[in-house]
Formats: structure tokens, C-alpha cells, sequence
């Protein structure tokens, strides 16, 4: 029996759909879910790269920085929601920082 390495990992809504229409172009893919997934992505792949690389140097858990990239917060109660510890771990003006990366 040959083990398989672990490939498991987070991916963003805009991961999911490339990987989507990737699927589609080969003939497999129901275009509502696709439909369904670009309604509130981030604008472009730049961008949601760019909010996941300062999110990751802000030593956000990667779980916590796919659940801020999904519902993108816009005040702080969303912020607690999503971050353990939060006030342990951040200051009001890191917090605002992140909700403002999605403003």
C-alpha cells in the first residue's frame, strides 16, 4: 500500500473557483456554483492575495485568515467572532487595520 502525502489545505472562495472552472473546462462543472461563488469574491486575485499575505503577517491562525477572507468583517464584533483571544492578541489599531484591509 503506497501512503499518499497530506495535501490538505484552506483555499479561498477565488482558489475554489478557478480550481471550478478548471473542472468546467473539462466538462464536470454546474455553472451555478460558479455563478454563486463570484458574487462576492474579491475583485481580483491580486487583491485577495495581497489581503492574505498581510493577514498571515499580522500572525493571524490560517483558519482565522480563510474565515476573515470568506465574510470579509466590517466592524469588530465580526472581528471577534472569527479571532480567539482577540483583545489578548491585538490592539484597537490592529483591528482596524484588518477591518479596514477590506474596506
Amino acid at each position: 500500500m503506497k501512503i499518499l502525502p497530506n495535501t490538505q489545505r484552506f483555499i479561498t472562495k477565488h482558489e475554489l473557483k478557478e480550481l471550478l472552472k478548471e473542472l468546467k473546462s473539462k466538462g464536470n462543472q454546474d455553472e451555478e456554483t460558479i455563478k454563486y461563488l463570484m458574487k462576492d469574491e474579491c475583485k481580483d486575485e491580486k487583491d485577495c492575495s495581497v489581503i492574505k499575505e498581510e493577514l498571515f503577517r499580522l500572525n493571524l491562525f490560517p483558519f482565522e485568515v480563510y474565515q476573515l477572507l470568506e465574510h470579509k468583517p466590517k466592524n469588530l464584533l465580526i472581528l471577534q467572532l472569527i479571532i480567539d483571544e482577540m483583545e489578548e492578541r491585538y490592539d484597537d489599531e490592529t483591528l482596524n487595520y484588518i477591518i479596514n484591509l477590506f474596506n
